[in-house]
């Protein structure tokens, strides 16, 4: 079901990105693009990571960015960023090629 919000819109294709918080902000750019979340629910998933870590690699090469529910997310949303070259986030091996965004 939740899938079925991942539409070829909400999808972002690149060769690499300079960071884990970069690539957050371009796997949730398709969903600022449509008003489903503002920019303080970017903030507070990067917030998220620096406070608990890399918690939202789930599997190596697979990342689901998320953050409590809040004023800043107009409706439920998923969006994908596909990177060719994986982005680390952390230095004990958690990195991602996959970095959804999930808004609730």
């Amino acid at each position: 079901m939740t899938l079925d919000l991942l539409t070829e819109d909400k999808v972002v294709v690149k060769t690499s990105t300079t960071d884990w918080s970069t690539a957050i902000h371009e796997a949730a750019q398709p969903l600022l693009n449509a008003n489903v979340i503002n920019e303080g629910y970017v903030d507070a998933m990067i917030n998220s990571v620096n406070e608990f870590g890399p918690y939202i690699v789930i599997a190596p090469e697979i990342a689901i960015a998320h953050a409590r529910p809040n004023g800043d997310v107009n409706e439920v949303g998923l969006s994908l960023l596909k990177l060719k070259e994986h982005v680390n986030f952390s230095e004990e091996g958690h990195y991602a090629s996959l970095v959804f965004v999930l808004s609730a």
